[in-house]
């Protein structure tokens, strides 16, 4: 127990210097409003300001230093939070509104980062906006408790409403609503779809932005997609994204792991996709057949998330005739696919011989697509669970089409509200056929055998630690090795060798299968005697928590 209590106390520390500076630090508390016409001097004060006794957000921006914290009051600002200068490792800038109360920005570039580090923004919204949040060349910076939308550009004349890329490192977005940009132009089915509602790097320029966290955010109503992933080496978990037909009638694709960029560059891919639920993909304003998710980068891990609602295939690979988009080496596992392929208002989805795979949970669309896993899916009221293509490793899912009903807690092909973050409830019930369905995820490897802290398996590439993201804010990987009880977490992995450092030694044999024990934000999914399928592992009514942020939190 004492060791257990160190490391946690060490993660918190970590998490304290990395992200709100050492306790010792002095605030300084500036205050601004939208009538403030104080000197900077004189908005520093110990009790707070408002009206014209505030300085305005402008002079915020050019004076706010290392170790300031703004506090904006209520009210509608034109101004921008642009800040002039960074904060340092030590001591943060810091936006945040005051007390609880409502600050909605309004400049066209409602929250500018480019270039800045270590600045917090944290209780302030944005909109309507053509770029609510832009983080550029931007390291170190938060995002958190806001929302951002709608656009002041609904024809779609910039792409992305927030953006971040140009070798944007160590970003951390949680618990904001991200909604409305791009829409259907023209009329369905020959429309154009356009806009995003955020992009994590460029599609067709290399860029080095990675490491950045995207968790407990609510993402809505994108053109040409939601969300799209378009660099590497990111963690993108416990959010909620929906893209039913808002504009015209037209949905499209929530989540796209995309790279154009035509010479080979080792920062694509690689993204830790876990925990989030993804549902109410409708077609598309062009009607070109798109799923829920589509992966078109190589080496990204997808696990735990719960996809539903879908026009068509739930998840999809797809290669675009270049080296960091081709769908491949993805470990797609432990996820939930429900309603693949619903029938879309303007015209029916055909499941044809030229089109196999649209009422597939998985479609690994090109022959491109090469040696992706599927393990431990759960699928159900799809026409098909995996179209394979070739090369690929499937094994262990529970495919309702064959298997039955797996006993949902509270699910049907009857949409629900879209803004409801709960339902369908595809956790399992207690008398679920799926419990303890699931497969090892690899083995140890062959030459590996005894104890010792480095541990060599068949393939590294099912498990992360907790490098993907700022420093402290995600868990390494537990693993159970050989048994399920035999477990232990992971400290550090070279996935060029499958070797893995583990934070204590245990004992193993080669060929012993390995399990996932606890994932990255800590929650345990193995209980029993192996895995349940899908995503919500059963323990007597105890299941992972959905993400609870609303619309308009």
């Amino acid at each position: 127990m004492k060791n257990k209590n160190s490391k946690l106390n060490f993660a918190l520390l970590i998490l304290i210097f990395a992200f709100a500076g050492p306790l010792t630090a002095q605030a300084a508390d500036h205050y601004v409003s939208p009538t403030g016409a104080a000197s900077w001097a004189n908005c520093l004060s110990a009790t707070p300001l408002n009206g014209t006794a505030a300085c305005s957000l402008s002079t915020a921006n050019t004076n706010a230093a290392a170790g300031d914290t703004v506090y904006l009051r209520a009210g509608t600002y034109t101004t921008g939070i642009t800040p002039s200068k960074s904060g340092t490792t030590a001591v943060r800038i810091t936006y945040q509104n005051y007390g609880g109360e409502v600050v909605t920005l309004t400049a066209s570039t409602a929250i500018s980062l480019n270039g800045k580090n270590y600045v917090t923004v944290t209780g302030i919204n944005a909109g309507p906006c053509l770029h609510c949040v832009s983080i550029k060349n931007g390291n170190y910076n938060i995002i958190s408790y806001g929302t951002f939308g709608p656009t002041n550009s609904p024809t779609g004349s910039s792409w992305e409403l927030n953006v971040v890329d140009t070798n944007s490192q160590y970003n951390w977005l949680h618990h904001n609503t991200f909604h409305d940009f791009g829409s259907c132009q023209g009329t369905p089915p020959n429309g154009n779809d356009v806009a995003s509602v955020l992009d994590i790097g460029y599609e067709s320029i290399a860029d080095t932005t990675k490491y950045n966290l995207i968790e407990d955010n609510v993402f809505y109503h994108g053109g040409h997609h939601v969300v799209a992933i378009q660099t590497g080496y990111n963690t993108f978990r416990n959010n909620y994204i929906h893209n039913e037909g808002w504009s015209s009638g037209a949905g499209n694709r929530n989540l796209y792991l995309n790279n154009l960029v035509s010479a080979s560059q080792p920062d694509v891919g690689h993204n830790i996709i876990e925990g989030n639920r993804l549902g109410y993909a409708a077609k598309p304003c062009d009607m070109i057949d798109v799923g829920n998710v589509a992966i078109s980068t190589n080496y990204n891990m997808f696990r735990y998330n719960a996809v539903f609602h879908s026009n068509a295939w739930g998840i999809g690979t797809s290669a675009y005739g270049n080296p960091n988009s081709q769908g491949s080496y993805n470990h797609i596992y432990s996820n939930t696919v429900f309603n693949a392929g619903l029938v879309n208002a303007f015209t029916p989805l055909l499941d044809s011989a030229t089109n196999p795979g649209e009422h597939s949970a998985i479609n690994f669309i090109s022959s491109a697509n090469i040696n992706n896993v599927a393990k431990n899916n759960l699928f159900y009221a799809t026409k098909r669970g995996v179209l394979r293509g070739t090369a690929q490793e499937v094994a262990k899912n529970w495919d309702g089409n064959t298997l039955g009903n797996p006993l949902f807690v509270s699910a049907s092909t009857t949409l629900f509200d879209p803004y409801d973050t709960t339902l369908p409830n595809l956790n399992l019930q207690s008398t679920s056929p799926a419990i303890d369905q699931g497969g090892a995820l690899t083995t140890v490897a062959a030459a590996d055998t005894g104890s010792g802290t480095s541990l060599v398996l068949a393939d590294s590439l099912y498990f992360q630690d907790g490098s993907y993201a700022p420093p402290g804010t995600v868990q390494a990987d537990w693993i159970a090795v050989g048994t399920v009880g035999n477990t232990v977490q992971i400290s550090s992995i070279n996935h060029s060798t499958n070797t893995i450092t583990l934070a204590n030694s245990i004992s193993r044999k080669s060929g012993d299968s390995v399990w996932l024990y606890k994932k990255s934000d800590g929650v345990r999914v193995l209980y029993g005697s192996a895995p349940d399928a899908g995503a919500y592992e059963y323990s007597s009514g105890k299941r992972p928590s959905a993400p609870t942020n609303l619309r308009g939190q």
